[in-house]
């Protein structure tokens, strides 16, 4: 099981990333609503931001 890590402060959006990010792993939000949320990150361009969060989710096994 992953640990939560933050998403680097270099990154713009790194605040609310973390902050869902801590909200999925206290069970408060959906890994579904962060996969959505990365979708929207794509295609404002914010691929690198998006990543970050993508590799920070819980396994869904």
């Amino acid at each position: 099981m992953k640990t939560l890590s933050d998403v680097p402060e270099t990154l713009d959006g790194h605040e609310e990333a973390n902050e869902l990010l801590g909200n999925v792993y206290a069970g408060m939000a959906a890994v579904g609503e962060a996969r959505r949320w990365i979708a929207e990150l794509q295609r404002e361009g914010l691929a690198q931001l998006a990543q970050e969060v993508e590799r920070r989710l819980p396994s869904c096994h």
